[in-house]
C-alpha cells in the first residue's frame, strides 16, 4: 500500500513539474494550427495588457533623464507617463491583432523558433519562461496556476514586436 502511495505521489509531482512545459508546447501547436479558442483559454488578456502598460511606461520613463538628486522633482510631464503608456497599448493591443501577429510568427517560424530558452518555477503557482523567436528577439512569459490550469498573465514583448501590431 505504501509503495502505491509513493508512486502516486511521485506521479503527481512529475505531472505538476511538467504541466507548464506541456501548456507552452500545446500553445505553440495551437498557434500553428489556428486554434484561437485554446490560446484564449490560456491567456488572461486583461493581465497581459496591464503588464504591457507597465512595460511601455517603464520604457518611456527610462528615456527621460532622472532627477540629479532624489529630493528633486521628477522631470515635467512624468506624471502623464502612465496615461500615455495606456493610450499606446490600447491603440495597438487588440486581442485580434495580437492573435494575427502570433499566427504569423508561428507560421513563419523555423526550427528553433519559439524554443524555450529558460524556464523556472518562482513559487508553487508561478512559472516564468523566455522564448526565442525566429528573428532572435525574446518574449518573456509569466504563467500562473489559476483554478487548476496554467494561464499566461504577463508577456514582456520586445518593442519591435509591439510596434508590429497595427494601430487602431
Amino acid at each position: 500500500m505504501r509503495n502505491r502511495l509513493a508512486w502516486l505521489l511521485c506521479g503527481m509531482v512529475a505531472w505538476y513539474a511538467a504541466s507548464p512545459y506541456f501548456v507552452l508546447w500545446r500553445l505553440d501547436r495551437a498557434l500553428r494550427s489556428g486554434d484561437d479558442a485554446y490560446v484564449s483559454h490560456h491567456v488572461d488578456w486583461g493581465a497581459v495588457r496591464a503588464g504591457l502598460i507597465d512595460d511601455v511606461g517603464e520604457a518611456i520613463r527610462d528615456d527621460a533623464a532622472p532627477p540629479p538628486n532624489p529630493h528633486d522633482l521628477p522631470p515635467f510631464g512624468s506624471s502623464f507617463v502612465q496615461g500615455l503608456a495606456s493610450h499606446v497599448v490600447d491603440g495597438r493591443f487588440q486581442q485580434g491583432h495580437v492573435m494575427a501577429l502570433l499566427h504569423g510568427l508561428a507560421g513563419t517560424a523555423g526550427a528553433g523558433a519559439g524554443m524555450v530558452r529558460w524556464a523556472f518555477f518562482d513559487g508553487p503557482a508561478s512559472f516564468h519562461a523566455e522564448l526565442a523567436l525566429a528573428d532572435g528577439a525574446q518574449v518573456r512569459l509569466q504563467l500562473r496556476l489559476i483554478a487548476g490550469r496554467w494561464r499566461i498573465v504577463r508577456a514582456a514583448m520586445p518593442p519591435t514586436l509591439l510596434a508590429a501590431l497595427p494601430q487602431t
